[in-house]
């Protein structure tokens, strides 16, 4: 099950205005926030991640990260970063290396972080995505992935 976290919509043009951004829980309404800039050209995307999943062959927790195109120009593409987090004490704690891609639009289009368990204990794991369109302004907010509990600690 993915999670589409925010929808953006930006324009390419002057990157001098001001940029206001909305984050989407996931248990919101199907109409998701926007954020908007009111100059030229506007460009629509989502930004996802997938629930983090245990891999038994690997003993390994993994998570994938993508952007889904609404409206941006043909051939766009964005780096889309992706961290693996730990619920510990109430607080999300990064877990292993980020890992970037530059990817075009689509849900087959991701990026994966795998980070192997040191135990067995069951945690609260979740993928934090953030997506950069290339060459176009966007927010420094981030999406979150559904959190799910896995047996695996690291």
């Amino acid at each position: 099950m993915s999670h589409f976290s925010r929808v953006f919509t930006l324009t390419a043009a002057a990157a001098s205005a001001t940029l206001i951004g909305g984050m989407v829980p996931a248990a919101a309404s199907t109409s998701p926030a926007l954020a908007s800039r009111s100059l030229h050209r506007h460009c629509k995307f989502y930004q996802a991640a997938d629930k983090a999943h245990y891999k038994d062959r690997e003993n390994a927790v993994s998570g994938h990260g993508w952007w889904m195109n609404v409206d941006c120009p043909r051939g766009v593409k964005a780096v889309v970063t992706l961290q693996l987090q730990v619920k510990i004490q109430n607080k999300w704690k990064n877990r292993g290396d980020p890992k970037k891609r530059a990817l075009k639009s689509g849900r087959s289009k991701s990026t994966n972080v795998r980070l192997k368990c040191h135990s067995h204990r069951n945690t609260v794991w979740r993928g934090m995505v953030d997506v950069d369109l290339i060459g176009m302004p966007d927010t420094p907010k981030k999406g979150y992935g559904y959190s799910t509990k896995i047996p695996c600690r690291r």
